[in-house]
């Protein structure tokens, strides 16, 4: 995982990675350093535009629905793609805020984070913040401390420690904390016995991969 260090400045290979919202109003934040340093164009609020991206996080149109953590997910997948066919570029990404700060779409940089985590294998032109990186490192080392105990308990014992995790909401990716049914990436579906036994019997790099979409060799 790449990562800069400071304020993005602008040179050939630069992308600036940026929240936006669907009608293109860059007035404030990052989008407002977009639109006057990085080529953004006023009206356009998704995709390549200059040397930036406008990645959409928010909706600012009266009596619209939230951009949820899901369609943000959707859109980060969608930058990934976007990536991978521009390896001469480095797609930067304007993120700095702390885990616990909330950034102007109103979600939390955890959160915000997890999306980026949660969209597949991330790029190797895409550039986190110092912040970020640091963020996502400490938060891999977690996963895989809890992971490789989880794996070493016994089938019912990781059945009723996963129980109890999804009820205390410390697997956070396994339960969308914002969705009002309460489900996550992993639907627990109709037959909850069935779901907790298939988890209790999963080989190690399963588990993690289903629990987290997150490969236990990742650092």
């Amino acid at each position: 995982m790449n990562h800069y260090t400071g304020n993005i400045t602008p040179g050939k290979d630069i992308i600036f990675v940026f929240g936006s919202n669907p009608e293109g109003k860059h007035g404030a934040g990052s989008a407002k350093v977009a639109l006057q340093k990085f080529g953004a164009k006023y009206g356009k609020g998704d995709g390549l535009h200059g040397q930036s991206y406008a990645l959409i996080t928010t909706e600012m149109r009266k009596g619209w629905p939230r951009i949820t953590l899901e369609q943000i997910t959707d859109n980060v997948r969608r930058l990934y793609e976007v990536a991978r066919k521009m390896p001469d570029k480095r797609f930067m990404v304007a993120y700095r805020n702390q885990p616990d700060q909330r950034t102007l779409c109103g979600y939390t940089g955890a959160q915000m984070m997890k999306c980026f985590l949660s969209a597949g294998d991330i790029p190797d032109n895409i550039w986190f913040s110092e912040e970020w990186y640091n963020a996502i490192t400490k938060y891999n080392q977690k996963v895989i401390a809890e992971l490789i105990k989880v794996s070493k308990m016994p089938s019912e014992e990781r059945i009723a420690y996963i129980k109890q995790s999804i009820a205390k909401s410390k697997m956070k990716n396994t339960i969308n904390e914002d969705d009002e049914n309460n489900e996550g990436p992993i639907q627990i579906g109709d037959n909850p016995d069935e779901f907790y036994r298939k988890l209790g019997a999963m080989p190690f790099k399963e588990f993690a991969e289903k629990i987290y979409n997150l490969k236990p060799n990742e650092k």
